[in-house]
This record gives C-alpha cells, structure tokens and sequence, in this order.
C-alpha cells in the first residue's frame, strides 16, 4: 500500500486486494465512522475525487472500483 493525498495530515492508504480471484483496488481516507463510496457504472473510484477530502475530515471514507 502507498499514501495518498485525500486530507493534510490524515492516514490515507490506497490498494489492490484479492477478491475470488479478482484485483479490486481501493482507497481508505480520514477517521471516524466510515462511508462508503460507490460509483456509477459507467466510472470508477475517481469520481469521488472532489468529495473525499471533504468527508475525509470527519469520517473514514472508503471507495473502491467495483467490477
């Protein structure tokens, strides 16, 4: 896993994790109760770019690129 930059001076991780064979990759930002970010079929997690830092700051914001 490597940082990224979602909020200045929150844990941010982002990976790729194994599920029934697939390669799922993924980004956990910020702390706090968690939310979680789905996208619309035709995107993927990066939609959600402009949002993160912003939820970041009070919740553990999780968001993956679904299959």
């Amino acid at each position: 896993m490597r940082k990224v930059n979602a909020v200045a001076g929150s844990k941010a991780l982002n990976g790729i994790a194994a599920v029934n064979g697939a390669r799922i990759a993924y980004d956990v930002a910020g702390s706090g109760p968690a939310v979680l970010l789905l996208h619309a079929g035709i995107g993927d997690r990066r939609m959600w770019d402009a949002q993160v830092p912003a939820f970041a700051e009070h919740f553990t914001v999780i968001r993956f690129d679904a299959r």
